[in-house]
C-alpha cells in the first residue's frame, strides 16, 4: 500500500522496526565494507534505516510503496519506486568519491532502460556538475557518470549485460581511478565486465566530492527508475 509521507524530512529519525538489522552480506562481491549501506526492508513508514553508517534514507515523492516478493523457500521485502517516488540521504562526507575510487551496489528488478538507482550528482554555485551517478542505460545494462564540478565529466555504460530485463539482480559498479580497467561489474556474486573509460577526460577529472544529498532511484534532475530496490551500499 501507498507510504504516508510525514512532513518532517530528517533522514536521520529512527525506524520504528523493532526487528534485528542484519548486516548486508558482500561477501560475493570481495569489495570492502561499505561507508554506508540500506537493506530497504521495514515494510511500513517512510524509512530505511542505515545498517552501516552514513544516515537514514526517507522515502520522498508519491505513490510509494513496499512490496513482497517471494521465491521457493524464500521471501523479501522491497521498497517500490513506480517513477514519482524515491529516497534521499542527506550529504554526508562518507559518500563522497573525492580523488580515490567508488564502489556502489543495489539489488532491483525493473524493465526501465535510462533510469536511475543512485545519484549524488549536483550543481555547483557556478552551474557545473559535481559527483557521481550510476543508472541503467538505454542498452539496459549498467553505467556511471563522474563530474568534477569544472566541467569535467565522463561516463561509460556497461551494456553487454542486460539488467532492465524484469528480474532480480544484484549488481556492483566499481570505478578505479588508477587501475587498468577503470570500471568493473559485479552481478549476482560474479564478474561480469570491465570497461576503460576515456583517457583523456580521466586525466583531468578532479575531485568528485558534492555536497548533494544520496538519491536513490532518481538523479536531481529527474531520470527516475520504475521498479524495486533494495540492498544498496556504498
Amino acid at each position: 500500500s501507498p507510504v504516508k509521507l510525514s512532513s518532517d524530512d530528517d533522514a536521520s529519525t529512527t525506524s520504528t522496526a523493532s526487528r534485528p538489522r542484519p548486516r548486508v552480506d558482500w561477501t560475493g562481491f570481495r569489495l570492502p565494507t561499505p561507508a554506508a549501506a540500506w537493506r530497504f526492508d521495514e515494510g511500513r513508514g517512510a524509512i530505511a534505516s542505515s545498517v552501516d553508517g552514513g544516515g537514514n534514507a526517507r522515502l520522498a515523492g508519491d505513490d510509494c510503496r513496499w512490496t513482497n516478493f517471494s521465491r521457493t523457500n524464500r521471501s523479501w521485502t522491497a521498497a517500490e519506486l513506480p517513477g514519482a517516488c524515491w529516497a534521499r540521504v542527506s550529504h554526508r562526507a562518507s559518500l563522497n568519491a573525492g580523488m580515490g575510487s567508488l564502489s556502489a551496489c543495489a539489488r532491483f528488478r525493473t524493465t526501465m532502460r535510462g533510469g536511475t538507482l543512485l545519484s549524488k550528482l549536483g550543481a555547483s554555485a557556478d552551474g557545473q556538475l559535481s559527483g557521481w551517478c550510476v543508472e541503467l542505460g538505454e542498452e539496459g545494462g549498467l553505467g556511471v557518470s563522474l563530474a568534477d564540478g569544472s566541467g569535467v565529466s565522463t561516463n561509460r555504460e556497461l551494456g553487454r549485460t542486460l539488467l532492465a530485463d524484469d528480474r532480480w539482480h544484484h549488481a556492483c559498479v566499481v570505478f578505479q581511478r588508477r587501475a587498468p580497467s577503470q570500471l568493473v561489474l559485479y552481478v549476482d556474486g560474479a564478474l561480469a565486465e570491465r570497461a576503460f573509460l576515456e583517457s583523456t577526460p580521466l586525466a583531468r577529472l578532479g575531485s568528485l566530492d558534492s555536497v548533494a544529498p544520496l538519491l536513490i532511484g532518481r538523479r536531481g534532475d529527474g531520470s527516475p527508475l520504475r521498479g524495486a530496490i533494495r540492498d544498496v551500499g556504498v
